[in-house]
């Protein structure tokens, strides 16, 4: 797995993607595809299908979809 941190280079680690999500603190975190997990914070725009963040979009996968705009829904948007 690689992690990319704010203004600094790319970490490599054999930790899982699941190993991942377990450890980081939600709801500060959210996974939105089988390899990505972002922390909401730094969302910048959410459209239909992907996240932007530091002017990188990312995928939403369909399987993340439904659990990551209703956590939108349910904490931003309220």
């Amino acid at each position: 797995m690689k992690l990319h941190l704010q203004d600094q280079r790319p970490i490599m680690t054999l930790m899982t993607m699941k190993t991942m999500e377990e450890r980081l603190p939600q709801p500060q975190f959210m996974r939105i595809h089988r390899s990505i997990i972002v922390q909401i914070c730094k969302i910048d725009s959410i459209n239909q299908g992907s996240v932007t963040i530091a002017g990188n979009n990312l995928p939403i996968g369909n399987s993340y979809r439904d659990r990551f705009f209703s956590y939108i829904d349910r904490f931003i948007l309220t």
